[in-house]
């Protein structure tokens, strides 16, 4: 991640792993996207669930998801892990989060959000 990270590592940011069901080749890689307004919309709905509380937060985020702020630029997939097995699940960290002060590590369950963090979600091609 932190590779990735230097390519896309600010605010509007986002670094992506999608699960083993959904990627379009078939081996592990990291996604750094520029976020649309989707994105957008979704990072600031987890900083109003994550900034300032401890813990895992879920409720209303994508695929059953949950969420939680790490100070810093934390070992992304190590925290993922804090929250339970993330065999089958999305994995995106959001750099500069909730003020600048860390990083927000998301969980998907079982499905992939690239394309809808993106803005290029097209449902024709959808996995």
């Amino acid at each position: 991640m932190s590779a990735a990270r230097s390519h896309c590592g600010g605010p509007g940011c986002a670094l992506i792993v999608n699960p083993p069901n959904a990627r379009s080749i078939n081996h592990f890689h990291i996604h750094f996207v520029h976020y649309g307004s989707y994105g957008a919309s979704l990072k600031k709905r987890m900083e109003s669930k994550v900034c300032g509380h401890g813990g895992w937060q879920g409720g209303g985020l994508p695929c059953g998801g949950k969420a939680k702020f790490f100070p810093g630029f934390p070992g992304v997939f190590s925290a993922a892990m804090s929250g339970g097995s993330i065999h089958h699940d999305s994995v995106i960290a959001w750099p500069m989060s909730c003020g600048g002060g860390g990083t927000i590590v998301q969980i998907a369950h079982g499905c992939s959000i690239e394309h809808q963090i993106r803005g290029d979600y097209n449902p024709h091609h959808h996995r």
